[in-house]
């Protein structure tokens, strides 16, 4: 198991070739974000909430990331990622903020660095 740190965002993307940093932005704005919402609130928080289960499935859908250092906020944006989806019934306001969000800091960590 490789125990070296991870390098920053802003170290790594002027490595990649183009397509290579087209792919990884596609993927960290619209991708992962996508394929989230459908997995986590979709289909997991969906699955709850249809059951009657609507509080275990806020506080289930939540905790989807496993960044140890992160996890608390990761866990309070899932959250709010889940309400967002129950208060609209609707995947598209949640997936809006999401791939916004990690638009904000892929340009965040790369064009302002």
């Amino acid at each position: 198991m490789n125990m070296e740190p991870l390098l920053p965002l802003a170290a790594v993307v002027p490595q990649l070739s183009r397509w290579a940093t087209i792919l990884a932005c596609l993927h960290i704005g619209l991708i992962g974000p996508a394929f989230e919402e459908v997995l986590f609130r979709g289909c997991l928080f969906g699955r709850f909430r249809a059951n009657g289960y609507l509080w275990t499935g806020f506080l289930v859908s939540g905790g989807a990331h496993g960044v140890l250092a992160l996890i608390v906020g990761y866990f309070v944006y899932g959250i709010l990622l889940a309400w967002v989806s129950q208060r609209t019934r609707s995947l598209w306001p949640s997936f809006a903020i999401h791939a916004g969000a990690n638009t904000v800091f892929l340009l965040s960590q790369t064009v302002l660095m």
